[in-house]
């Protein structure tokens, strides 16, 4: 029995940490996809800050089910909590797999988008604030360099945000400018790739542990029943 309760306080100390950490996660993709929009978007990440933030709730709600069922010895709200667990397994192993998936496709994804938004810089004005941001933000110009400024139809000239001085005006034709010279490819990737190695590793993690805590649990609990009732119905056949 005393096995049971530390393995059950285990686990709720376990959950707490797992919902806090999934719900932060989640939510700080969701807060990067929105800045950095179709750059980001386009690699398909809010698929995974969604789950991370589906798991982190339902993980906070199986806490406070299995905290009640406790206190009130509820049979029905042990079973609710148990199929709330295997939906959370489910949700993590769905989550990694949708990770690990989309990890080699993000290079190209990216590259996609950072081109096409070069080519709508001047068309669109939510598309050149979100440009001057990401090269203000990382220090950066174009996709792999400047060059690709050029390939999108800026000849010789380039947006204020590719210039470490941004007190420039827009145009740096005949001005001397102290250019970024690396593109912003490999730090959007780099961002990306974090955030789905925190989902991946956090998900492999609480996967093993919540699914040996629940089997565990579910033995401890058949190993105390079994006998009991083994005892019980042996006693009364030899009366």
């Amino acid at each position: 029995m005393s096995l049971l309760r530390c393995i059950t306080v285990v686990s709720y100390v376990m959950l707490g940490f797992a919902s806090v950490l999934f719900i932060t996660i989640g939510g700080s993709i969701l807060i990067i996809t929105e800045r950095y929009k179709h750059a980001v978007t386009a690699t398909n990440l809010p698929f995974p800050g969604h789950i991370s933030l589906g798991t982190g709730l339902l993980l906070l709600s199986a806490g406070l089910i299995g905290f009640m069922a406790c206190i009130k010895h509820s049979r029905c709200l042990l079973v609710l909590f148990y199929v709330l667990m295997v939906t959370i397994l489910l949700c993590e192993l769905a989550v990694v797999i949708v990770s690990i998936f989309y990890w080699p496709k993000v290079r190209k994804q990216i590259s996609e988008a950072l081109h096409d938004d070069l080519n709508m810089y001047n068309k669109d004005t939510e598309i050149k604030r979100i440009v001057d941001f990401i090269q203000s933000q990382f220090g950066c110009c174009g996709v792999e360099n400047r060059s690709d400024w050029e390939s999108a139809g800026f000849n010789n000239s380039y947006p204020e945000s590719c210039c470490k001085n941004h007190r420039l005006t827009s145009s740096f034709n005949n001005k001397t400018c102290d250019y970024y010279q690396f593109g912003c490819l490999d730090y959007l990737e780099h961002e990306v790739q974090k955030y789905l190695g925190y989902v991946t590793g956090s998900g492999c993690t609480f996967f093993l542990l919540q699914f040996q805590s629940v089997l565990l649990r579910m033995l401890n609990g058949s190993l105390s029943f079994y006998p009991s009732r083994f005892y019980v119905t042996f006693n009364q056949r030899r009366k």
